[in-house]
């Protein structure tokens, strides 16, 4: 580009902004970028949300980026982001941002990886079940998950004091809330159904549907108004 324009370039980076995608929230680490970028260029700029507070997530970690590129770690920014921005409650923050990554389909065909730390062992898991076999120890460890994924939301609206970062979030830590409900209910039904427990199985896909109603109830509230 420099060639091409005779000059240094300046950057508009249109991230973390989600006018195209309004039902996600890019709360993920920041990566991607180029290290060795800074005499490149005359100035790099983030465009963000509509949501002042949440988009501090990605504006700390562009932050950190353009005052040391070349020693720009996206993992550790990112969990500085979420321990200096909700400190009351780091961990469920933390949690929450990583199962609220992706930016869903568009028509840039730009992504974010999403539930990045436990993609492998579901991945696991999964296959165990599609090869005919349940693992315990693999779906005692997705159970704990979904458990703590559903008590995120509650601890980060006792806690937090950025009143704020909560209103711009609320929709998503219900959401967030809905999905561990739903992954704990698919979890039960597994071990139920491993017992070749009919009736119970069939009791149990009911609580596992009425979550995953819940999930799409909100969503369609939410997805009004995108581009994609």
């Amino acid at each position: 580009v420099n060639n091409r324009i005779k000059r240094n370039c300046y950057i508009w980076w249109n991230f973390p902004v989600n006018d195209y995608s309004l039902a996600y929230l890019p709360m993920g680490p920041v990566y991607g970028l180029d290290k060795e970028i800074s005499d490149k260029v005359v100035a790099f700029v983030s465009n963000p949300m509509e949501y002042a507070e949440a988009s501090k997530v990605a504006i700390w970690s562009v932050a950190e980026f353009v005052w040391n590129a070349k020693e720009y770690d996206s993992t550790a920014s990112w969990e500085r982001a979420c321990k200096a921005l909700v400190p009351e409650a780091p961990e469920a923050f933390r949690l929450f941002c990583e199962h609220n990554a992706s930016i869903g389909p568009n028509t840039w065909l730009y992504e974010r990886e999403e539930s990045f730390n436990s993609r492998e062992m579901i991945n696991q898991f999964t296959k165990s079940i599609t090869e005919g076999a349940y693992n315990s120890k693999e779906a005692n460890d997705i159970a704990t998950l979904m458990e703590q994924i559903q008590k995120a939301p509650a601890e980060i609206r006792s806690k937090a004091t950025n009143k704020e970062l909560l209103s711009e979030i609320e929709p998503w830590l219900a959401q967030t809330e809905n999905l561990g409900k739903a992954g704990m209910a698919t979890m039960e039904m597994l071990a139920i159904a491993k017992d070749g427990d009919a009736e119970g199985c069939r009791t149990a896909y009911a609580k596992v549907k009425e979550a995953i109603e819940a999930m799409h109830a909100l969503n369609r509230k939410y997805r009004k108004g995108e581009q994609d």
